[in-house]
């Protein structure tokens, strides 16, 4: 592993130089800069693993230029320590408040500075490969997602082919001993294939995240209900109205939570009709997704089951409100506001 750099920023030199001699001991290697001045143009050039920071310099001082590097993406999250003969309770307060990770007296005690740098070298590197291997996590999980919905295409899609096949086949030799029953089987084959090309369009907007955050969430639920109307044999109604301003986050937790809502009305609701809606509020927009199902208890259905803990996740993490008013026999009802 290649030696820490430390930005060593301190109008006095001499301070510079002991700090240099005492860290180069260690291992590690150094920059200097007599300003806040000159610190940014190093910065400019190159960024290090820590900064350690004098407090009073002329013109930019110490607090001031910490809070301009903590307002900087660039440079916001390597640690500063500063440095100071101030020993007030007041100005540490203040140095941890402008986002200093610690704080070192003056004169030094080397060994004090020592410790305390690689203390914060330690905790900034192990930061850093957390948020690697976070970043590779979810690379993975977002590439098994990807082939998960690629199984359920191709499984979708065959399943469909080789009905429309078989019906197709099947036509012409029905179409001459019973022209009723043939109307009938190419009306099946016309609903197959409204079925399957709706699914397709379905699972190819999750293979493609932006083209549902690209496109109008109204659009989106279209799509969402006619497959669900397809595959459910239920009446469903919609009025969605288009043209709402959210932001890809917000349209993608409104189409999951629909997308979760009739799932559990196909698997649980042994509804008869359907009826969603979206509508345009003065700060947000309101999703409602009715049926006429059996209903059910709320108090005796089990932690996380139904799905209603990950919808309601994901309403919380856009600041959302997700409410389920139902009871037996009474059907349900789904309102998610914004």
């Amino acid at each position: 592993m290649p030696a820490a750099v430390i930005l060593l920023v301190d109008d006095t030199p001499l301070n510079n130089e002991i700090l240099r001699i005492g860290l180069g001991q260690n291992g590690y290697q150094t920059l200097t800069a007599l300003s806040a001045e000159a610190a940014r143009d190093l910065l400019k050039e190159s960024l290090p693993d820590l900064i350690l920071l004098d407090i009073l310099m002329p013109k930019v001082n110490g607090f001031e230029f910490c809070a301009e590097l903590k307002a900087d993406p660039r440079t916001r999250d390597i640690p500063v320590i500063f440095m100071s003969a101030l020993h007030e309770t007041v100005d540490k307060v203040r140095g941890f408040s402008v986002g200093g990770v610690d704080y070192v007296t003056k004169p030094f005690d080397m060994d004090e500075v020592q410790v305390r740098v690689k203390t914060h070298l330690t905790l900034y590197q192990q930061r850093l490969e957390i948020e690697r291997l976070y970043a590779q996590a979810s690379e993975l999980a977002a590439l098994h997602e990807r082939q998960r919905i690629a199984r359920d295409l191709h499984d979708s899609l065959s399943q469909s082919l080789f009905s429309i096949n078989s019906i197709a086949e099947a036509l012409p030799r029905i179409l001459t001993k019973s022209p009723d029953r043939a109307v009938k089987y190419a009306t099946q084959l016309a609903g197959i294939t409204r079925s399957a090309q709706a699914e397709m369009r379905a699972l190819l907007l999750e293979l493609r995240p932006e083209a549902l955050t690209g496109s109008d969430l109204a659009d989106s639920l279209v799509q969402l209900t006619g497959i669900f109307a397809a595959n459910s044999s239920l009446q469903v109604r919609h009025d969605l109205m288009s043209g709402i301003p959210l932001t890809a986050e917000q349209k993608t937790v409104f189409y999951r939570v629909a997308q979760e809502a009739f799932n559990n009305i196909a698997r649980h609701a042994q509804a008869h009709s359907v009826r969603i809606s979206l509508r345009k509020l003065p700060q947000g927009a309101e999703l409602v997704i009715r049926d006429d199902g059996r209903g059910f208890d709320p108090d005796s259905v089990p932690g996380g089951h139904f799905g209603l803990r990950i919808m309601q996740e994901r309403a919380e993490s856009i600041a959302a409100v997700l409410t389920i008013t139902t009871q037996p026999g009474a059907g349900t009802t789904v309102r998610m506001t914004l």
